[in-house]
């Protein structure tokens, strides 16, 4: 009985079987070191073989294009695989500097030059040096004993104004051009401390005393280079202090035990009357609002007090409360309910450092990705993915502003 004999088409086949077998394990192993020369190689090798086997059994147009589809395939799933940006669009580019961010509004750097972090412009004070900078009120304050210099972020408008020999100067507040600040003569100038008023032209609108005020006296200024729109001038030994309008300079004294400055906002009052805690909010000389806790205060002075997310969240012996800075409603919240001091517009924010492989082109690299998420749900909301660690910046409901690769982006929220 003579045995069966194997097809020529089936014998054919080996070769072109072992020549993808040989790529498709060329194709691994260059994955897995990885070693790109190795894996363009299998690639290669796996589809010559495959377009071998198949031109045996179908047209040879067919495995022309099986076989190029197989390694097109192979070629582009690793660059596919990478990490990509979601839920976020370029809005403005920026030329990078090194710097602080400023009253959470601007970039600012050493040598006076300001990034908006909501518009993107530059804008340099070329002849002013030195200093210590704010941001407030739309503007960047640069403020040395001889002189204050203002300019608009937007470039608009600048000014500089220059007191009656070396003065100590120390800004106190800023809203709607005006400027309040507080100067106080060197040892060699002689005098006492004077409040004075500038206007949105750099010229001397008013001047007051500065009651119990020394050069070395602390003010009470917002945080991070910023300052509250109306000048808070602590009274020593008072239990009070003077709340002091920037376009008139007038004043009222008001009873306080502790004094929060919002950035570029209000400022916060809290005291003790009667046992309970009262706490008010003052964007001008009257309180926007009063608030009187039911209950007994257990101490004058918070533990710790912040603004976050549009409230303001005091501790008292280890209780919470959380008050609209809008209109003052006030309630009792769990310590899990308190956002972190300075948290990213109320995101939670993460920078992970991801390896790129398999891909065999880049396996050795490694991509940075900054998520957004909701702090509430954990959901991922939104995506960011360089090549280099991102510097946040700032982040708001409506974006983030991060510093990488030599320049500063801004990104939207993509909602589409």
């Amino acid at each position: 009985m003579t045995g069966a004999r194997q097809s020529p088409v089936a014998a054919g086949s080996r070769p072109a079987l072992a020549c993808a077998g040989l790529g498709l394990v060329l194709v691994v192993v260059g994955a897995v070191l990885p070693v790109p020369v190795l894996y363009v190689v299998g690639v290669v090798l796996g589809g010559v073989g495959l377009t071998l086997a198949l031109r045996s059994r179908a047209p040879v147009v067919v495995a022309v294009l099986a076989g190029v589809a197989v390694a097109g395939a192979a070629v582009a799933l690793p660059l596919l695989a990478r990490p990509r940006t979601s839920g976020l669009a370029g809005q403005w580019e920026a030329p990078a500097i090194d710097g602080d961010v400023l009253s959470g509004r601007a970039l600012v750097s050493a040598d006076n030059t300001s990034v908006d972090l909501r518009t993107g412009k530059t804008v340099h004070l070329g002849s002013v040096t030195g200093g210590s900078r704010w941001v407030a009120d739309d503007r960047m304050l640069v403020v040395r004993d001889d002189r204050v210099d203002s300019v608009r972020l937007d470039a608009s408008a600048r000014w500089t104004w220059r007191p009656r020999g070396p003065q100590g100067i120390r800004p106190l507040a800023a809203a709607d051009g005006m400027t309040v600040l507080r100067t106080c003569p060197t040892s060699t100038s002689g005098g006492s401390c004077a409040l004075v008023g500038v206007d949105a032209r750099g010229h001397l609108a008013w001047t007051t005393d500065a009651p119990g005020q020394r050069s070395g006296s602390p003010t009470v200024t917002g945080p991070v280079g910023s300052l509250p729109r109306v000048a808070v001038l602590p009274v020593r030994g008072s239990g009070g202090s003077f709340l002091v309008d920037p376009a008139t300079g007038r004043r009222t004294l008001v009873p306080d035990a502790a004094t929060l400055a919002v950035a570029d906002g209000p400022v916060v009052v809290t005291t003790v009357s009667g046992g309970r805690c009262v706490t008010s909010l003052y964007a001008g000389l009257s309180p926007a609002w009063t608030s009187v806790s039911p209950q007994v205060c257990p101490t004058a002075l918070p533990s710790r007090w912040f603004t976050a997310e549009g409230n303001l969240w005091v501790e008292r012996a280890g209780a919470w409360e959380r008050y609209t800075l809008a209109g003052g409603s006030r309630e009792q919240v769990s310590a899990e309910d308190v956002p972190e001091p300075g948290a990213p517009g109320g995101w939670t924010v993460s920078v992970q450092r991801l390896s790129l492989w398999p891909n065999p082109f880049r396996g050795n690299d490694h991509a940075f990705v900054l998520t957004l998420r909701n702090p509430e749900s954990g959901e991922e909301s939104a995506r960011l993915v360089t090549d280099r660690r991102p510097d946040l910046l700032l982040a708001a409901r409506g974006g983030v502003v991060v510093r990488e690769d030599g320049r500063v982006t801004r990104y939207a929220l993509d909602h589409t």
